[in-house]
């Protein structure tokens, strides 16, 4: 008897505690109950666009992008024109969006969508292409510079380069030796080669003169100044191949100079310890007749004193002189439709050296170096002129 009378007692306990569970439990079945809920009216749908891209003939257009302007992300058309753009950002129904397509060539298309109903059948853009209509172009010619084909293959060079660039004696060869190409394997000589070529295979004018250039010399020390006279130029052109027939047949470069045409009088002269240099030019009262004509001195005596490789006693000068005279022969007005031009060049070169000894310093094994002292008896002397 007493065990069935408890049994209806711990039933009511349990009764008495339902409540609190029913109350614990609502939380977890919330999240639950808003999942299954339907959509109300005029809630945020996602939306996939789907469409095509054609150009004006009807032709389907590659890689144009598409996008919604305000919206994140994009798409880009296949082969076959076609895209399909999903919506990223959530927007109410009823909506109304901008749809973009670019590409490179073809003027943008915006068209004007409104959600969900753009969404519910396939879109049609047509880009136009983007014309533009450019400015007249003028192109005018002077007459020297009618023939192009000269001016295919040459390079203009500026005469006052030499006297910024670093070099012994600002000697205008060493402009040529910073060239593509060009190369040369001492500082003191005047002397390069192009493109392989040898040193002997270089054509060098002025004003359209060949000008011959003896090679006699067998070092750089024994040389000279290069025949450039920066004084006296006003434009320097120089070609490493493919120029015009009227330059000759050899094979390596040209070296075009083009003298200055004075307009009035002017003088100039400069000094250093390694030589100077002086020019004068002027024209005539009718304008007829012009000239210019420049001298240059080079004694290389406190360079070369200070090699180590062989001592003795140097003296190697250098002088030339360059004179240009151009006479107008045309009518009054236009005295330069024909000219008649003269060209004097003289150059003096001396080289002069008494050796007295020589040291050179080798090495024949690995940390074993020898040094041989060389004592001479005798001199060299190299000397030429030069009349053209």
């Amino acid at each position: 008897m007493a065990r069935h009378c408890c049994r209806p007692l711990r039933s009511r306990r349990c009764l008495k505690y339902l409540p609190l569970l029913v109350v614990l439990s609502l939380p977890l079945a919330g999240p639950v109950l808003a999942q299954q809920a339907p959509a109300a009216p005029g809630a945020a749908l996602p939306l996939v666009l789907t469409g095509t891209v054609r150009d004006a003939q009807g032709n389907p257009l590659e890689l144009v992008v598409v996008g919604l302007e305000g919206q994140p992300g994009g798409a880009t058309t296949g082969p076959d024109g076609t895209f399909r753009l999903r919506v990223l950002r959530a927007l109410p129904a009823g909506s109304t969006v901008t749809l973009v397509a670019r590409r490179l060539g073809y003027q943008p298309q915006r068209q004007q969508l409104r959600l969900p109903e753009a969404a519910a059948q396939p879109l049609l853009l047509q880009l136009l292409p983007d014309t533009k209509a450019l400015t007249g172009v003028r192109v005018r010619g002077r007459r020297a510079d009618a023939d192009t084909r000269e001016q295919a293959s040459l390079i203009q060079l500026d005469p006052n380069t030499a006297k910024v660039i670093p070099s012994p004696f600002g000697d205008f060869s060493a402009v040529l030796k910073t060239l593509p190409g060009v190369v040369s394997n001492n500082e003191l000589t005047s002397t390069y080669g192009v493109r392989g070529g040898n040193y002997e295979e270089n054509l060098l004018y002025v004003n359209g003169i060949e000008v011959y250039r003896p090679f006699l010399v067998t070092q750089a020390q024994q040389e000279g100044l290069s025949f450039v006279n920066p004084e006296l130029v006003q434009q320097v052109s120089f070609s490493t191949g493919g120029w015009q027939p009227k330059y000759g047949d050899k094979l390596s470069s040209v070296l075009d100079i083009q003298y200055k045409e004075p307009s009035k009088f002017a003088a100039s002269a400069t000094a250093s310890l390694v030589g100077g240099s002086a020019h004068v030019e002027a024209r005539s009262k009718n304008e007829r007749v012009s000239y210019l004509a420049g001298v240059r001195y080079k004694n290389a005596q406190y360079v070369f004193n200070a090699l180590r490789q062989n001592q003795g006693q140097y003296n190697p000068t250098f002088y030339d002189g360059q004179a240009y005279v151009n006479l107008g022969l045309g009518k009054p007005g236009d005295l330069q439709r024909t000219s008649l031009g003269i060209l004097g060049v003289v150059a003096h070169n001396d080289y002069r050296f008494v050796p007295v000894s020589g040291q050179v310093t080798f090495s024949t094994a690995v940390n074993q170096f020898s040094r041989l002292n060389i004592y001479y008896d005798g001199r060299e002397r190299m000397q030429y002129d030069t009349y053209q």
